[in-house]
């Protein structure tokens, strides 16, 4: 059994793009909207010709998203089982790929296992994937782990990433330039969530709608037991 979500102040919270199916918009809106989130899912009209005369039709202006309020210290399970929703998008940071190579046990590891899980979406960008090259292979490298096993890896991350390229940048926006890379991937794929271990580092991506949160709180918000 789901239960209804309780939002006793609305306006007060935050909205985040949630990824759909495209042909399940009204679907997963009135769903959403059934549970008792605020959701918003922007159409326009259009006029189309069809064999015998014109017809207008209502269409998504963000094909595969829509918006919806939530509070993200909540379970995030009533709005990743709801039918027509894909995942929430993400991005991490260079941290959390060091810790799942340096163990199969954490948190880290989990996530990226779980790479390609319908549930979330998580993105990359250029210089972002050369970012986490140069780390992993100035940190990682021993034991078993070689330069070709975090080369395989890289491509994996690459094959299952969406991504991104980056237009815009406002460096320097964080106290470490570095850490720039994952905010400019996360807003330019309108990302909810930065997975990272050090989230006082990102303080001000609030002001783009994103949160940052640890690889084990994410797990959490989408229904992983660790």
């Amino acid at each position: 059994m789901i239960q209804r979500a309780t939002l006793s102040r609305p306006d007060d919270l935050p909205w985040y793009a949630i990824q759909i199916q495209a042909r399940l918009g009204s679907i997963a809106s009135v769903t959403l909207r059934g549970k008792g989130y605020e959701e918003f899912l922007p159409l326009y009209r259009s006029r189309r010709r069809w064999s015998d005369r014109m017809k207008e039709l209502e269409l998504p202006l963000f094909p595969g998203y829509l918006f919806c309020r939530f509070d993200v210290s909540d379970r995030l399970m009533p709005i990743l089982t709801t039918p027509g929703v894909i995942g929430i998008v993400g991005a991490g940071s260079t941290n959390v790929l060091v810790a799942a190579l340096r163990s199969r046990r954490g948190a880290s590891f989990r996530l990226l296992d779980l790479l390609g899980d319908l549930r979330w979406q998580a993105n990359l960008s250029v210089a972002l994937a050369l970012e986490y090259e140069q780390v992993a292979k100035r940190k990682c490298v021993q034991g078993e782990v070689t330069e070709q096993i975090i080369d395989d890896i890289l491509d994996r991350l690459l094959f299952r990433c969406r991504r991104r390229p980056v237009f815009c940048r406002w460096r320097p926006f964080l106290p470490d330039p570095k850490d720039d890379f994952v905010l400019e991937v996360a807003v330019e794929s309108r990302c909810d969530f930065i997975i990272t271990f050090n989230t006082k580092d990102f303080a001000g991506a609030e002001q783009f709608g994103i949160v940052a949160v640890t690889p084990k709180e994410f797990l959490m918000k989408i229904g992983e037991h660790v």
